[in-house]
């Protein structure tokens, strides 16, 4: 187990950090079209709730989502509430199969992840809630372990607490790495960005989801981070689970040019909020997402000022900006955790 704070920011980053002007809490502009509520196997709530919240975004990727809902529905010992939000795809979404397991909500204007993952946390019943991209799904046989774990970490309390596991990347049909992300040591170093894989593998407690949302859906990148800046300054404790429980399947990122558009926001929105060390530590993280961007797109010499512009705010020893993680042996996956789907 890696250090943790204590979830007390100090007084300017808890004054400071709160995003200028309110973020939309309406929901999408067309409410559902429901398939049914999950009815799965594991314990209840006293109160009649389920165990979890899982929240799926989803656009396109037809049997990509399957296999993510399929991945909840197999864990046993785990009551889980299933939301899949259909972004507006342009062929909708179907969970024939998954009748009165899993509800569908259809949007009817594309919104982004902010918006699909708002959508779902409108409905959300259960006491701790988790998010699953569309494109990754849970390890089998994980979920009872990791939720008993969180609890054992304070996820069951009433402060806001999240409690992240490690994953294995997935690519080209490989499993490539493994990796459990390490524990932050203050507040700010959710300034040098989101290494913990928010997606898909953080576990939220009610009192986290409400320190930090919603989620800001002006931003179709970059969100994580901005919901994790809010969320240490609420004073936000995050522990880390060291047991493997997701499969990310990494790919081409869609748009890539709104990193630049993310980045320009992010400082907009905080970068007069911080003190001077607080800025730089920012200001690299940016600076080096506009690094890799560059390097997506093919600019090469851009790539390396950025990452000189980078190091400069904020000198390092690695190239991260955050806490990073711990690389672990990768473990042998099933073949349909392997397949490249859509």
């Amino acid at each position: 187990m890696g250090r943790h704070y204590t979830g007390r920011p100090s007084p300017r980053l808890e004054a400071e950090t709160q995003p200028r002007g309110d973020v939309p809490r309406r929901l999408a502009l067309v409410r559902a079209v429901e398939v049914g509520v999950t009815a799965g196997e594991g314990t209840v709530q006293s109160d009649g709730r389920p165990d979890l919240s899982v929240v799926i975004p989803v656009y396109g990727r037809q049997r990509s989502v399957l296999r993510a809902v399929d991945s909840v529905l197999s864990q046993p010992g785990v009551n889980a509430e299933i939301i899949v939000v259909d972004d507006a795809s342009p062929e909708p979404v179907r969970l024939d199969d998954h009748t009165g397991r899993v509800r569908l909500v259809r949007r009817s204007v594309n919104g982004g992840a902010s918006a699909a993952r708002n959508e779902g946390l409108a409905l959300a019943a259960a006491p701790l809630v988790t998010f699953l991209d569309s494109d990754d799904h849970f390890l089998p046989d994980t979920l009872a372990a990791r939720l008993a774990a969180a609890r054992n970490l304070d996820l069951g309390g009433t402060d806001p607490v999240a409690v992240g596991c490690g994953w294995v990347e997935v690519s080209g049909g490989r499993a490539i790495a493994a990796r459990i992300p390490r524990e932050p040591g203050a507040p700010t170093d959710f300034l040098g960005g989101c290494w913990v894989n928010p997606g898909s593998a953080v576990l939220f407690n009610r009192a986290a989801i409400k320190a930090a949302a919603p989620f800001d859906e002006s931003m179709r990148r970059l969100e994580d981070v901005d919901f994790f800046i809010r969320f240490a300054a609420a004073g936000g404790r995050f522990r880390v689970d060291s047991r493997l429980g997701v499969a990310i399947v990494r790919g081409a990122h869609r748009h890539p040019e709104r990193i630049e558009t993310a980045a320009t926001a992010l400082s907009a929105k905080y970068g007069d909020a911080f003190g001077p060390a607080e800025r730089r530590r920012l200001n690299a993280y940016l600076e080096l997402e506009r690094a890799r961007l560059a390097w997506t797109v093919g600019h090469p010499l851009r790539f390396g000022l950025h990452l000189l512009r980078s190091w400069s705010h904020h000198p390092r020893a690695r190239l991260n900006t955050g806490p990073g993680w711990q690389a672990v042996p990768v473990p042998r996956l099933a073949p349909q955790s392997l397949s490249v789907l859509d």
